[in-house]
């Protein structure tokens, strides 16, 4: 015998008409909420019924959709521009500044309007002495790495190279300069910007010159 005010839900059982919506909230966490809309139709003795998505009703007491678990957020990122310059030797020039422990190219973030070989331009000159006009920087690579001195931080850096061989001196907030052996064991404490990116794109350039 059939009982008139019984329906199948969204999860295949026959239940009350009057099922709360706590009861419902309960069904989809046990179950797995379906898509919105729409989500399925079954016979019931001879009758066809679409079962209807009570997310409708619940509004925002069920989520509409999938919310990712353990999807990490984008970390904050700095803008910047470094420069690769090299000594008689051919060993490249890095620097570290104040109150940090990694060494890296000589650079740092654009002015407003500035451009980046205008800035890479401007920052080798204020932490390194080295006079190269924008015009006479070339144009290496852009990547993104974790910054070396900002915890949870990226860097966006387009990096030029200098042609030459220049002598510089630690200015403005440069603490230490150090001149790098490229044909050496590298040092543990370098940015990683030079080690994933950097280093191997000068090695590259240097195979195809």
């Amino acid at each position: 015998m059939l009982i008139p005010c019984m329906l199948v839900t969204v999860f295949g059982r026959i239940d009350p008409v009057d099922l709360t919506e706590t009861a419902l909230v309960a069904q989809w966490i046990e179950h797995g909420s379906p898509k919105a809309g729409v989500v399925g139709s079954i016979p019931i003795e001879g009758t066809h019924r679409q079962v209807k998505d009570p997310s409708r009703r619940l509004g925002a007491l069920v989520p509409q959709e999938p919310i990712p678990v353990n999807t990490p957020a984008q970390n904050p990122r700095i803008v910047v521009s470094a420069v690769c310059v090299c000594n008689s030797a051919g060993h490249l020039l890095t620097v570290r500044k104040h109150g940090t422990s990694r060494f890296m190219n000589p650079g740092g973030k654009p002015d407003p309007g500035e451009s980046a070989v205008e800035a890479a331009s401007r920052e080798l000159l204020e932490e390194t002495g080295i006079v190269i006009l924008p015009a006479q920087l070339q144009f290496l690579g852009t990547w993104v790495a974790a910054a070396a001195n900002e915890a949870a931080t990226e860097i966006v850096a387009t990096v030029f190279t200098a042609p030459g061989t220049w002598t510089a001196e630690a200015a403005a907030e440069i603490a230490e300069i150090r001149w790098l052996d490229l044909n050496a064991p590298l040092p543990n404490d370098l940015a990683p910007l030079l080690t994933e990116h950097v280093l191997p794109a000068l090695r590259r350039q240097h195979v195809t010159d």
